[in-house]
């Protein structure tokens, strides 16, 4: 199956020479690749359509007139974390407006931000409904969130219920410890007012997902056994693990 891994981060320059026989068996044709801006850039420029360099955007000190420069570098989204205020802070939108009209999409860290990495940072602002008020705006600003928003993975699958320009992965620590039934408490659903009515795992909601790995490579282990207890049909699976991420990213196939 052809895979777009739209979550990755810079581990070092030989990392691909490193993993590249590995990754080519996972079925990954391109990675998203954020952190360390410069280093990232000279990857994809040695490995172009391969490595598609994310920036790492800071949203605090960030003008709109930033995102062209970003672009016409070579850059072809974004990256966002643990900003000072709540994704959705309307002090962010002329940001966000401008990657609408650039066509960028963006990568957006939700919920829990490990404190090695994120002392200081204000969980609450990280919150998946951030995304929902976001694409309220900006419709055509294209958003993939990570790790189903740990914590608020409801809030998550709410987003991607509710808006077209919204996907989540689900990669990191958090969402790969639960156990099958608590997925398919998440993505089962009866008729309205149907309490009683045995569910079933609603296949637009899991075909809202994206793959990304965060880097550890047995994240795809993960995702295949996900695959096979919520039994996913193949068209769904291949929107997961690529037409999705297509989507996301503009291209043309």
């Amino acid at each position: 199956m052809r895979v777009i891994n739209c979550h990755a981060h810079f581990h070092g320059s030989e990392e691909v020479e490193e993993k590249r026989a590995l990754w080519d068996s996972l079925g990954y044709e391109k990675i998203c690749l954020s952190f360390g801006n410069e280093e990232v850039l000279a990857l994809a420029e040695r490995y172009p359509g391969y490595i598609l360099p994310f920036y790492h955007l800071d949203l605090d000190a960030a003008k709109p007139r930033d995102l062209d420069e970003v672009r016409d570098r070579g850059f072809v989204g974004l990256k966002l974390i643990g900003p000072k205020l709540p994704y959705a802070h309307e002090s962010y939108f002329r940001i966000y407006e401008r990657a609408q009209e650039l066509e960028m999409p963006a990568l957006i860290h939700t919920g829990f931000l490990s404190f090695e990495s994120g002392r200081g940072v204000r969980q609450e602002n990280l919150s998946p409904t951030n995304l929902i008020s976001i694409a309220s705006f900006f419709p055509r600003f294209r958003m993939v969130g990570a790790h189903l928003g740990n914590q608020w993975a409801m809030e998550a699958v709410e987003a991607m219920s509710e808006c077209d320009n919204v996907w989540f992965d689900m990669s990191g620590g958090t969402i790969r410890r639960y156990p099958a039934a608590w997925f398919r408490w998440l993505f089962e659903r009866v008729e309205r007012n149907q309490t009683r009515q045995t569910p079933r795992v609603d296949m637009g909601l899991v075909g809202k997902l994206v793959f990304g790995s965060d880097n550890p490579d047995d994240t795809m282990d993960f995702y295949r056994s996900f695959m096979a207890v919520l039994q996913v049909p193949d068209a769904v699976q291949q929107r997961v693990f690529y037409d999705n991420a297509s989507a996301w990213l503009g291209l043309a196939d």
